[in-house]
């Protein structure tokens, strides 16, 4: 190569590749330097370029016309000084500063301690260097300083004063800048870097609000530092926050992600009081499908639309909840979003708590239950005993059997069997877990393991299990059908050691395994609707609609006479509400009377 061909005018540095962009790192590599960096100066490189922009070498002076003899020598003695600044030529045909090394191991040791913990510097290599725009540096700025000054005449502060004072000279546009937003509280897009330092105490203020201890800040992202809650225990994890880009310089009070200095205090105060609110919220809340803020296994399932990616790490192990034991601190940096568990959809999603609600229970469901008095008496005073945890102390001869307690209903459909076990688990207050034959399969090698799974949920969270049509599973075992009689079983050894409350329902109780009878507790068997049931099932679905249709006995001794089941009537209701709708016509008679001649109608051709 012709050493001796000028560099091209201006090279595009900014189009340099990272391959060639590390050849430049690497080339300050020293060999044979005994004692690097004692001498304490400043030693500028340039970097040389061919005729194509591509890096060359560091040179130890300007790069024009100059012949470069013996590089390992020039390497050997640029390690000798106690910094070196890497040089680049700019258009304006200066040589700007694009890269720092530090070579004196006392200045190293003393970098090391001042940027320990921070994202963006390697500490404990063999050499320390410092890219541009060297938003690190500006990070640490206040400590540098004040090493430069403390314990003046030490061989500490002169090396970090021969350091800082390089830098106040090559970052003055930098410093400049950073010492004007914080005289006017306004920032450049580009320059939220320098002011989005690692290790502080940030808002999100917008929908969902939430607070973090800032880590790293690149391209409108800011990952933070919160804490979750895995369902047993707390953990921190890493969240993204977004900061929208925007023209021109902004106030950063004005910033949906913001320091906690750039915060009017007003606002802090606020913001740190409803953080706190909600960090310490971890129980039963309302949400679509009746969602659980627990879980046996919260990683299960992740939805899709997440807004916060979360690693969890360092885990802090509660009893409970274990919200009250979370300091102020603490509360106010758990994440705004809580892993839930829907009953309904049986599936693990996110939800954010600010819109959770606690759960309205119907505890007066129970009245409107149209069953035998005698038997309601029963199942009140059943509930009631469940309540007041006094079926909870009785054990079997062997350990850690009949703990739990089992309710049959059984009755031609719509005679209120479902209705039973939704007014017990309002009355209760306690989450109702629903599951059929669709929810279990009929494939014995995955019966045991889904069913093992409700039952361990219902028992660990307190809810009751609901085996809607549970036919298939209670039906009497014969020699001619092994596969039944291998689902019969399985579910009777689950039901042994099953230590919640588990209602059953079915409409064909004579199928019932004998086997079964004997581990009911409580059976209730629903008839054929009277006119007397049916008119009070009438009335009070009515009587939320209409007043004074449900307080009409004639009317309501017409619709009796009807031989409609509960869940018909519901329907009847619903319909003909919506007929009065499309009228603009209040609920009447005749509207309930048309809607029910015409299922009769439709009912009399599907016999």
């Amino acid at each position: 190569m012709d050493w001796d061909t000028p560099l091209i005018a201006d090279p595009d540095w900014d189009g340099v590749g990272n391959s060639q962009m590390n050849d430049a790192w690497n080339a300050v590599r020293y060999e044979n330097v005994e004692q690097p960096g004692l001498i304490l100066e400043v030693k500028d490189a340039f970097a040389k370029f061919d005729t194509s922009g591509r890096f060359v070498k560091w040179l130890d002076e300007m790069p024009y016309g100059e012949v470069l003899k013996d590089v390992r020598e020039i390497k050997r003695v640029r390690g000798k000084y106690a910094v070196v600044c890497g040089r680049f030529p700019t258009k304006d045909s200066t040589w700007e500063v694009r890269t720092i090394w530090i070579n004196n191991p006392v200045l190293q040791a003393i970098l090391f301690d001042v940027f320990k913990g921070h994202p963006d510097v390697t500490c404990g290599k063999d050499i320390l260097e410092f890219k541009a725009p060297f938003v690190p540096l500006i990070h640490r700025w206040e400590q540098l300083c004040k090493l430069a000054h403390d314990n003046a005449g030490s061989e500490k502060q002169e090396l970090m004063k021969l350091f800082v004072d390089m830098l106040k000279e090559e970052l003055q546009d930098t410093l400049s800048r950073v010492k004007r937003i914080k005289e006017t509280g306004c920032a450049s897009w580009e320059d939220l870097k320098f002011v989005f330092k690692p290790g502080q105490l940030f808002f999100r203020s917008e929908d969902p609000i939430a607070a973090g201890i800032s880590h790293t800040f690149k391209e409108g992202f800011l990952s933070v530092y919160q804490i979750s809650w895995t369902g047993s225990e707390y953990s921190t994890c890493s969240s993204i926050f977004v900061v929208p880009a925007f023209h021109g310089t902004r106030p950063l009070s004005d910033l949906m992600v913001r320091p906690i200095w750039a915060c009017p205090e007003n606002d802090v105060n606020s913001l740190k009081a409803a953080l706190i609110r909600r960090g310490r919220s971890r129980h039963y809340l309302n949400i679509p499908g009746a969602m659980k803020a627990d879980g046996d296994d919260p990683k299960a399932s992740t939805p899709d639309d997440h807004q916060e990616s979360q690693e969890a790490s360092d885990p802090k192990s509660e009893e409970g909840d274990g919200s009250d034991r979370l300091t102020d601190e603490e509360a106010m940096l758990t994440v705004s979003t809580v892993n839930c568990f829907s009953i309904e959809r049986k599936v693990w999603c996110y939800a954010e708590i600010d819109h959770l609600t606690d759960i309205e229970w119907n505890t007066q469901a129970i009245d409107n239950l149209v069953i035998d008095e005698a038997e309601k008496r029963l199942l009140v005073g059943f509930v009631g005993a469940t309540k007041n945890g006094q079926l909870q102390h009785f054990d079997d001869f062997v350990h850690g059997k009949g703990k739990g307690l089992v309710m049959l209903l059984c009755g031609p459909p719509g005679t209120g069997k479902t209705f039973t076990a939704e007014s017990v688990s309002e009355n209760l207050k306690r989450p109702l877990y629903r599951i059929d034959s669709s929810d279990l399969g009929m494939d014995t090698s995955k019966l045991e393991g889904n069913l093992k799974t409700a039952l361990d949920r219902c028992a660990r969270w307190d809810a009751i299990l609901l085996l809607d049509e549970a036919d298939v599973f209670l039906e009497k075992r014969t020699s001619s059908n092994l596969k039944q009689n291998e689902m019969t079983t399985i579910f009777l050894r689950l039901l042994e050691y099953y230590k919640g409350l588990m209602i059953l329902t079915t409409n064909r109780y004579p199928a019932i395994d004998p086997a079964f009878e004997s581990r009911i507790d409580l059976s209730f068997v629903f008839q054929d609707l009277e006119p007397a049931s049916r008119g009070k099932i009438w009335y009070n679905f009515l009587i939320r609609e209409h007043k004074a249709l449900a307080e009409d006995s004639s009317v309501i001794a017409k619709l009796a006479s009807m031989p409609l089941n509960g869940r018909q009537i519901k329907s009847a209701v619903k319909t003909a509400r919506i007929l009065a709708a499309s009228e603009k016509l209040p609920l009447a008679v005749d509207h309930l009377q048309t809607v029910v001649f015409m299922r009769m109608k439709a009912s009399k051709m599907l016999e």
